[in-house]
C-alpha cells in the first residue's frame, strides 16, 4: 500500500511483537521508523497501530521482515534489550523543529544515565524551557529509541511517561543492569 506524504508516494509498514517491556508496535517507511509504542496487551498495541497516522493504508508485515532501515522489529527489540546502540536506524521524526531538537538531544543521554528536566534544559542552553522539554517528552512517538524515560524529576522521582510510570521504572532497571 502507498500513501501520500508531502507530495511523494510512501510505502508504510507496521508490525507488533512482545518484548521485555511488554508489547511493541512499530510503524515506518523508507523515510525511517516513525513510531515505536509500548503497551501491556496485544489488543492495546493493535489499537496504537490503528491510531498511527496513515496506518489504515499501511501494510502489516512480519516482525521478522527487515523493513526498518534494513532491520526487522525482532532485530530492533533484540538490540535495544541488549543495550546496543541503534544510531544507524533512520528515524522519521514527526513534530515541530523544537520537538525534533529535543528528541535528537535525548538520544545523546547514555544508557543507564538519567538527567532531571532542569539539567536537560540547561544542557540545551534553555534553562527556562523545562515545561517545554516535558511537553516534547510527552509527545515522543519513538519509545526507547528517543529515551525520554531517562528524564526524571529534580527530586529523583520518575515524573511522567507516555507508556506508564511502572514501565519507565522497569526500562531504567533493565538499562542499569545492561551497564553493570
Amino acid at each position: 500500500m502507498t500513501t501520500k506524504n508531502e507530495g511523494t508516494s510512501v510505502q508504510m509498514f507496521t508490525t507488533s511483537l512482545q518484548s521485555p517491556w511488554g508489547w511493541v508496535a512499530l510503524a515506518g517507511s523508507d523515510a525511517g521508523l516513525r513510531d515505536l509504542h509500548l503497551a501491556d496487551t496485544r489488543k492495546q498495541v493493535l489499537s496504537l497501530l490503528e491510531a498511527v497516522p496513515v496506518s489504515r493504508t499501511a501494510s502489516r508485515v512480519s516482525a521478522g521482515a527487515p523493513v526498518f532501515s534494513g532491520y526487522s522489529a525482532f532485530d530492533i527489540v533484540e538490540r535495544l534489550s541488549a543495550g546496543q546502540d541503534m544510531g544507524d536506524l533512520t528515524l522519521d521524526f514527526r513534530g515541530t523543529v523544537f520537538q525534533t531538537k529535543i528528541w535528537q538531544a535525548l538520544r545523546t543521554i547514555p544508557l543507564g544515565s538519567t538527567l532531571s528536566y532542569q539539567q536537560f534544559a540547561n544542557r540545551l542552553g534553555m534553562p527556562t524551557a523545562t515545561r517545554a522539554v516535558a511537553s516534547a517528552c510527552g509527545k515522543n512517538r519513538l519509545a526507547l529509541l528517543v529515551p525520554c524515560h531517562r528524564i526524571v524529576r529534580a527530586d529523583g522521582g520518575l515524573g511522567g511517561y507516555r507508556w506508564g510510570i511502572e514501565r519507565k521504572q522497569r526500562i531504567l532497571e533493565l538499562e542499569s543492569s545492561n551497564t553493570d
